[in-house]
């Protein structure tokens, strides 16, 4: 089916990946599983039978199908395509058109429409005049134009095959627009999520689901993803939200525009003070950018608690004051440097290497580091004994 592989345009192609998302939300059939093999082409697959066939097929401008539509003369060149390749698919599936546009009042296009939904027995009188519409199309059309090979196919398809076709065929004019599937998906999950996370929920899903697109698009053998991989991945989402853990998910993105903007002078200052090595001093500054792009993240998602950062923080607060006396004890005022640098590294390794999780089951201990490397960057806490009065002439 490679020659109906046309370049789309991209709000086309992200139509298609969001109506394959919903459609399979929707499913009610645990075994059903969708695949995307060219850019308007969606089938739904079941006991490794094509169940459904989709078309898709967005305009951003309002219109009709009529009887000569470029859209609907394709589509059935594609299916013929197919039928011909693989009889057996008149056996078990529906072949779909799904457009935005409306259909022409007394067309061909809406006779299926009409017949299919209402069970009437027309197929022989829709036939005929679909194949007097492609006579006498292509008689009125220059070889080279799109339509004169679509017209061919079905004057060439056999008679029993097109009929088989022609009753197999559903047509839904009339479509959501790409802003309304994106309210039906969001509607589809809301029930399984609270309100202030539902966004986040949508986003996530949303992110996942348009790399698992891509894969497809760029695999060369048809790849499948399931009902129940979806379900799983909503599933892994919301565990993520539960009470006692987050989700991390900060794209780099995210962490090079905070990084974009940031003072990390104290940070730097701070590591100087006890001789340590650019490699940590990268990690330090690194871990920072990382832990505070998804604090604000969460925050934007919502997804923490009122005062829960400030609470974090004076946690880790506690903790450094605890392993900062205990380390600190036994110096001096006029102990040697040697001896304060040694203890600002001990502190700072014992702290970097400890994990104070923000919940309780977000095992992740780049937060807690991030997070005490942004408390040293404010002088809310420091490594050597002395570093408040070093960085800032503060005397202790």
């Amino acid at each position: 089916m490679d020659n109906h592989n046309a370049s789309p345009q991209a709000l086309g192609y992200l139509y298609q990946v969001q109506c394959a998302l919903l459609f399979l939300l929707n499913s009610e059939d645990e075994d059903i599983k969708v695949c995307i093999e060219k850019f308007d082409d969606i089938s739904f697959h079941k006991d490794q039978n094509v169940i459904e066939q989709l078309q898709l097929k967005y305009h951003s401008k309002d219109g009709n199908i009529t009887n000569s539509s470029v859209d609907f003369w394709r589509t059935l060149k594609v299916w013929i395509d197919a039928i011909n390749a693989d009889v057996t698919l008149l056996d078990s599936t529906r072949f779909y058109i799904i457009t935005t546009n409306s259909i022409a009042t007394d067309s061909v296009i809406e006779k299926i429409k009409k017949v299919n939904k209402n069970g009437e027995d027309k197929v022989d009188e829709i036939y005929n005049e679909l194949r007097q519409i492609a006579n006498d199309g292509l008689k009125n059309c220059d070889q080279k134009s799109q339509n004169h090979k679509f017209y061919s196919a079905f004057i060439n398809f056999q008679e029993n095959r097109a009929k088989s076709l022609i009753k197999s065929i559903v047509i839904i004019p009339d479509f959501y627009q790409p802003s309304e599937i994106n309210a039906c998906i969001l509607r589809r999950i809301k029930p399984f999520t609270l309100s202030k996370t539902e966004h986040h929920v949508f986003e996530t899903l949303t992110g996942w689901w348009y790399g698992k697109m891509i894969l497809c698009l760029q695999n060369p053998q048809p790849t499948f993803i399931s009902f129940n991989d979806l379900r799983l991945k909503i599933s892994t989402i919301l565990s993520d939200l539960s009470e006692n853990t987050l989700p991390i998910d900060v794209t780099e993105k995210e962490i090079t525009a905070l990084a974009s903007e940031s003072n990390v002078q104290n940070i730097l200052k701070q590591m100087q003070l006890i001789n340590a090595k650019k490699s940590k001093i990268n990690n330090a500054v690194q871990s920072y950018y990382r832990a505070y792009a998804q604090r604000s993240k969460w925050l934007k998602d919502a997804l923490l608690y009122s005062d829960e950062l400030d609470e974090y923080d004076e946690r880790l607060n506690r903790e450094w004051e605890f392993q900062f006396n205990e380390i600190t004890d036994d110096l001096e005022d006029d102990s040697p440097e040697e001896q304060k640098v040694e203890a600002g590294k001990e502190l700072y390794k014992k702290l970097m290497d400890k994990d104070i999780p923000i919940r309780s089951n977000l095992n992740d201990n780049t937060i807690s580091r991030g997070s005490l490397n942004g408390l040293s960057n404010e002088l809310k806490i420091g490594w050597h004994p002395d570093y408040k009065k070093r960085i800032s002439g503060i005397e202790e």
